[in-house]
This record gives C-alpha cells, sequence and structure tokens, in this order.
C-alpha cells in the first residue's frame, strides 16, 4: 500500500539502500523510516528513454550517472536525516562506497546483491512486508514502475521450506528495476535495526541564556 501524503519528515530515524550501474542503466537511493515502515526514493538517477547522442566518429557515447549529483544527493540525506545503517551493493561504486565508509564507517555496510542466498531471503522478507501491510510507501512512480518491473529467474537451489530459489532479473533489457533492489536493501536495514534494537543518537541539548 502506498500513499502520496506518507513522508519521512527530516531528522527522522532511517535506513537507506542503494543499488545500480554507472552507464546505460540506473541508479537509486531509498530511504525507510524505522519506526513506521514508510519508504521514499531519495536519489534517482535513470538513463533517459530518449538518449541518443553520438561523437564526431557517429559512435554512440554511453549515458553516466551523474556521479558528482550521487554523492551530493547521499551527503545530503545524511546530514539531514539520523541514518542508522546504509546497505550498498558496491560492484559499479567501489570507490565511491569507499569513500562513504572513509567518512561513515558506523553507518556504511555492503551488501553484495550477487549472493543469490543472501538476497533471496531479503527478497522473501520485502515480499511479505508488502503483502501483510508491514511496509509503505509514498507513492513515487519510479519506485512502482521499478518494483513492477521486477522479474525472477530460477536458480538450482532450494530453500529451507525446499521451495525453488530464484534471484531477481530485468523482465526485458529495457526496463530497469535498481530501484526496487535499492528498496529491498533498506528494508532489509531496517530489520536490521529492529533485531538490533537500535534507537536514535540522541540529541545534545544545549541551556540557552534567558535574556
Amino acid at each position: 500500500p502506498g500513499s502520496h501524503r506518507l513522508d519521512i519528515p527530516k531528522g527522522s530515524f532511517v535506513t537507506l539502500g542503494f543499488d545500480g550501474a554507472r552507464f546505460n542503466d540506473s541508479t537509486a537511493l531509498v530511504m525507510t523510516d524505522i519506526r513506521r515502515g514508510v519508504q521514499k526514493l531519495v536519489g534517482f538517477w535513470e538513463k533517459p528513454e530518449e538518449w541518443n547522442k553520438k561523437d564526431d566518429d557517429g559512435k554512440p557515447i554511453r549515458w553516466q550517472v551523474p556521479v558528482q549529483e550521487v554523492q551530493d544527493t547521499f551527503a545530503k540525506l545524511m546530514e539531514e536525516y539520523d541514518v542508522w545503517r546504509v546497505l550498498a551493493d558496491p560492484p559499479h561504486w567501489v570507490e565511491t562506497v569507499a569513500d562513504w565508509y572513509g567518512k561513515y564507517p558506523d553507518e556504511i555496510r555492503e551488501f553484495w546483491t550477487k549472493d543469490p542466498t543472501r538476497m533471496y531471503y531479503a527478497t522473501l522478507a520485502y515480499i511479505e512486508a508488502m503483502e501483510t501491510g508491514t511496509l509503505a510507501h509514498t507513492g513515487d512512480p519510479d519506485l512502482v514502475r521499478h518494483i513492477g518491473d521486477t522479474g525472477k529467474a530460477p536458480t538450482r537451489g532450494v530453500d529451507g521450506e525446499g521451495n525453488p530459489m530464484y534471484r531477481l532479473a530485468k523482465i526485458t533489457e529495457e526496463r530497469k528495476y535498481d530501484a526496487a533492489v535499492a528498496g529491498i536493501l533498506s528494508w532489509t536495514a531496517r530489520l536490521e535495526a529492529i533485531e538490533e534494537n537500535a534507537q536514535p543518537k540522541e540529541t545534545l541539548w544545549v541551556p540557552r541564556r534567558v535574556r
């Protein structure tokens, strides 16, 4: 369920999920309000459908995610919210994630989505949250679209209940689903926060002189 009326106010106790590629694809940051289970797409960069630029020799030019915009957006989120944990898929953003870890070592964690078992169970938990209404979102159309564009590809494994395991995959090459993966990572971080009984940072109270 989702509603445009839902939002995550600045200063909220949150988690972040980060996933994406650098070229000809998309990259996303999804935030989850730990207390309420509300998700919001807070950073999104995607190759425009009309992109057809070519160099002087007529060869196609790859569209690239604006790295500095990603960095600026992330820094602003870390400043404006009480971020408990960030789960980031690093393969296409190794230097960026390493830079974030250098600045926020207590918050940044790598989550390799190519780990089929870990990703499978994270996906199951996300689906369960949707089905039970535990998860809500702000109604962002790009997040909704990416969730709808996410397909399943079978793997050779079976889970603890004997069900065939799967991995996430594009329905077609044109469809993107990085925001959906970022949502899964952000939700996984929220579940970790609940399991570890995480608490918001205490705000330092500074007395003011009464004139």
